[in-house]
Formats: structure tokens, C-alpha cells, sequence
């Protein structure tokens, strides 16, 4: 059960990845709240999803703890800027994952990705095993 539940946790992360850069992309798509806050919210909801894929039998409450603090974390560091970190977030993958500036509404969408991400979970959970 839980090699069928890596897997489905890899293919949901891998499926928000697309619709995360869309709203990046092509925000003209979305409503514009969506359009704003939907990718952070989208971030933190991937991360979810990996380590959910990386740590299958964790409580999800534990899940939640370890993406919430990552996601804190990374955009504390946006408040660092040295030559060498900010080389890396003018990449696109480096943009992608860490970011550029430091704002507070960020980490309101963390906690609502990582709430979105236990929903999905507690779903996907009893997909792969059903009572």
C-alpha cells in the first residue's frame, strides 16, 4: 500500500506544478486574487504532497509542521541578499523555489497550501487505503 501511495502523491505534486507556473505565466486566465496568491498557495501545497511522497507513514500533522516551517523558512531568507543567493534566484528554477522579496501575505498563503495539501492527503489516504 504505501509503494501505490508514493506514487499517487508524486503524480498529484508533479499535476500542480503546470497550474502553480500557469498563474505566474498566464495570470490573464485566472481571477486576479487567483492569479496573485494562487501560486504561493499552490508552492506550499506541492512541498506537501513531496514530503508526504518522501515520508508516506508520518501523521499528516507532521506533514503539515515540516511544510509550514519549510515554506517560513525560504521566505525568511528572502530578507538575505548576497551576490551569491541572488545569482541563484535570477534563474528560473532558483526564482521558482526561493523567491524574490520577503512579504507576510506569503506566509498566509503557505498555511492555506499547507491546509490544502492535508485535505488532499486525507483524500488521497483513503484512496490507497480504503477501510
Amino acid at each position: 500500500m504505501l509503494k501505490n501511495r508514493r506514487l499517487l502523491y508524486f503524480i498529484l505534486s508533479l499535476l500542480i506544478i503546470p497550474v502553480g507556473l500557469s498563474t505566474r505565466k498566464e495570470p490573464q486566465w485566472y481571477f486576479s486574487f487567483i492569479a496573485d496568491y494562487g501560486g504561493d498557495v499552490l508552492w506550499s501545497t506541492m512541498f506537501f504532497l513531496l514530503f508526504r511522497f518522501f515520508f508516506p507513514a508520518n501523521q499528516l500533522w507532521k506533514i503539515a509542521l515540516y511544510t509550514f516551517s519549510f515554506s517560513v523558512v525560504v521566505e525568511i531568507s528572502q530578507l538575505y541578499h548576497a551576490a551569491w543567493i541572488d545569482n541563484i534566484r535570477h534563474t528560473f528554477l532558483g526564482s521558482m523555489l526561493l523567491g524574490f522579496s520577503f512579504l507576510w501575505s506569503d506566509i498566509l498563503c503557505y498555511f492555506a497550501g499547507t491546509i490544502t495539501g492535508w485535505v488532499i492527503a486525507l483524500m488521497a489516504d483513503r484512496v490507497t487505503n480504503p477501510l
